[in-house]
This record gives structure tokens, sequence and C-alpha cells, in this order.
């Protein structure tokens, strides 16, 4: 069976794109899928996006053409979601919107993991957080494989570091900015920060002028790449994990056949599974490179994290129910 293309909803300029790449694929292939990223080249995730092509089209020795789309080339991730439930993007490998059900904000729950043996237990392959997203997802229309692929934890940077930073009980007088969605808000004003919620592309201004004294939202390399000319402090607290996912529209994962099915999915457990070293390997090298920048790199031991888990878990997470379901936090609770 021939799974032909479509472009219906796609924009006009990812409509170009789209029409300029086929011209290099294999247009023999029987299985053509494009594949949406929203990264640039270079990227760990854009790199396992052009492996998972390679693999593909030599282990179905030629039969799966997939072409990758990097860098919001099809659209930003919640477009690109938007095109997978409609069939008009066939595969992915994106942050998880929440517009069509706000459990899928469970990966992002502060201190759903708190370490990376629990990371990879509960996101990878089997476990609980990837399970229960694939079903949410398959509520939707759009095909989970393979657990969630590792980005890696998020922190504090900070322009000014609280007096008692490793006590989740004290009061901390900074301006943190957070995302605009309650998983980060509640969490951090439970934890006693001052929070704000300036616009991300804001941020570096905002911290220069002391509008915001710090943030939340992004791990160490992005606070060494985006923010370590105008931050004094990081502070790896570990309280959110950033994952990704390969999505497929279901329509289209029906129509391959079983031994096309089994590649792809065999393909996407291997790079999942691989992504828990890499995005580990990246926080130790840019944490490293905050120290060298003149960041200073603020001691948080494993205990310091699980006494800030613990708090989260047991005062944030039931003002939560409402935004995930009593029913889910609770399962996840029983997992610790």
């Amino acid at each position: 069976m021939t799974h032909r293309l479509t472009r219906k909803a796609i924009p006009q300029l990812a409509a170009t794109l789209v029409a300029g790449t086929v011209l290099a694929g294999t247009a023999s292939a029987e299985v053509q899928l494009r594949m949406a990223g929203i990264v640039p080249e270079g990227h760990p995730a854009t790199e396992a996006m052009n492996e998972f092509a390679e693999r593909a089209a030599e282990q179905s020795d030629g039969e799966i053409d997939i072409r990758v789309f990097p860098a919001n080339q099809l659209g930003d991730y919640t477009q690109i979601y938007e095109e997978l439930r409609r069939d008009t993007i066939e595969f992915a490998l994106i942050p998880v919107p929440s517009q069509f059900d706000s459990r899928l904000e469970l990966p992002s729950l502060n201190y759903a993991v708190s370490s990376w043996d629990q990371a990879k237990e509960m996101m990878a392959r089997d476990g609980f957080i990837a399970e229960e997203m694939a079903q949410l997802h398959a509520n939707l229309d759009v095909k989970q494989i393979g657990g969630l692929y590792a980005n890696g934890f998020g922190g504090l940077g900070l322009t000014e570091l609280p007096e008692d930073i490793h006590d989740p009980t004290s009061e901390k007088d900074v301006l943190l900015r957070v995302p605009p969605i309650d998983v980060f808000k509640v969490a951090m004003d439970d934890l006693g920060f001052q929070t704000v919620t300036v616009p991300y592309a804001e941020l570096y201004n905002a911290m220069q002028t002391g509008v915001a004294e710090g943030w939340t939202g992004g791990q160490a390399e992005i606070n060494y790449t985006n923010f370590r000319d105008v931050i004094d402090y990081y502070v790896p607290v570990n309280n959110f994990f950033e994952s990704y996912a390969f999505l497929m529209s279901a329509e289209t994962w029906e129509g391959l056949s079983a031994e096309n099915q089994e590649i792809i999915r065999e393909i996407a457990i291997d790079l999942v599974d691989k992504s828990f070293e890499t995005a580990r390997e990246s926080e130790e090298t840019y944490l490293k490179r905050l120290d060298e920048s003149g960041v200073e790199v603020v001691e948080f031991t494993d205990e310091d994290r699980e006494r800030w888990a613990e708090y989260v878990r047991e005062t944030t997470w039931p003002k939560l129910h409402d935004r995930l379901s009593e029913e889910l936090i609770n399962r996840l609770r029983e997992q610790y």
C-alpha cells in the first residue's frame, strides 16, 4: 500500500518546503512520511530525526522514506500536533502541547520525577508516565511510539540567590519568571518564590533590568547558551524534566504494514533509550561550562532535591487536581 502525502491545512510556506523536499526523496518508496521538528540542525533531537530516517530506509530496504523538517518548518509544536490529529502531517518529534487535553501536561508536572533513575523508569519504554501519555494521545487520534524522548532536567537561573535556597518551606525574596502554566506557577509559589509571567522573548532584558530576578523552564544548556551573561547563579533543583515524543498520526500508523510498524517502533525505542544518556552527558557538560563562564553552580544534593520533591508532591499536587485530574495524580503518587 502506498501512503499518499497530503498538504491540506498546511501553510503555504510549509507546502513550498514540502514540494522542494519531495524532489530529494525516494519517489519509489512505498511509505513516504514527513517528520516535523521544532529545533535546528545540530540539536540532539534533530540529529535523532535524521538518524531515524536513515535507519528506517536501511532496515526497510528503501520501502520507508522519511523526510525531516526541523526548526518549525512545518509550524510550531502546537500546529504540528493539530496536523498530526488531522493526518496532514504524518510524523513528528516534538514537545507535547496541552490545548486538547490539560492532562498532557503530566510530564511537565514539577517533581513528577526528580532523579535520572526515576526519569528513565517512568518515561522510557513501558514507564508509568509514558504509558499514561500514550493513552491520552490515543484518545486524540495520535500514536506515541517508544516512550518519551529525554531533553533533561530543568533548574533555576538566578540573578539573586535566596538566603535559604535549600529549604523548600522558606520565603525566597526573588522575582522568578515561570512559564504561564499552573504546573510551574503553583509549585514555585508554594516553594516561596514571588512569581512573574514575563514572555520568554523578553526574559533576557527582564533579568537585566530587575523585572525578573531569575527564571525556571530550561536546562543547564539553555541557561548557558542564552543567559550566561545575565545570570549569576544556576541551581540544579531538577524541578521538571523536559521531554519530547515520537508522535504519528493514528491513521498513518494504522495504514502501515506490521513489518514497517515494527521497524519504526524498534528504532523509536532505541533512540528514546539513548536520549537519556545523551541528556545526562549534556547536563554534565553545560554545568561545567556555566561554572567556567563565571556563573556559580550552587550545590544542590540528591537529598536537597528529594526534600523539594516531597514538599511539592504533598503541597502542590493536590492543587492541580482540576488540571490533571485527581485520579491521575493519585496514581502517579502511588509510584513513590
